[in-house]
């Protein structure tokens, strides 16, 4: 999910995950490390770190990242 970057920070990220929340039991998404907005964004959404890999298209390290329904209830 990208939002531009003259609407961050003003809610449009967490209606967009709270929507797709309300249709889904899970979900999961992978962000790159070096993006320490997007990784505390999705803490603050409740999701969790599963593992940290390296995306073999871009050399980048990334977390795979994890949100439950049932653990955030």
């Amino acid at each position: 999910m990208f939002v531009d970057r003259k609407y961050r920070s003003s809610g449009v990220g967490h209606k967009l995950i709270k929507y797709v929340k309300e249709s889904h039991n899970e979900l999961r998404l992978e962000v790159y490390t070096k993006n320490k907005g997007a990784v505390n964004f999705y803490k603050r959404e409740d999701f969790n770190i599963i593992s940290k890999q390296v995306e073999l298209d871009t050399d980048e390290t990334e977390y795979l990242m994890s949100w439950n329904k049932i653990n955030s209830d």
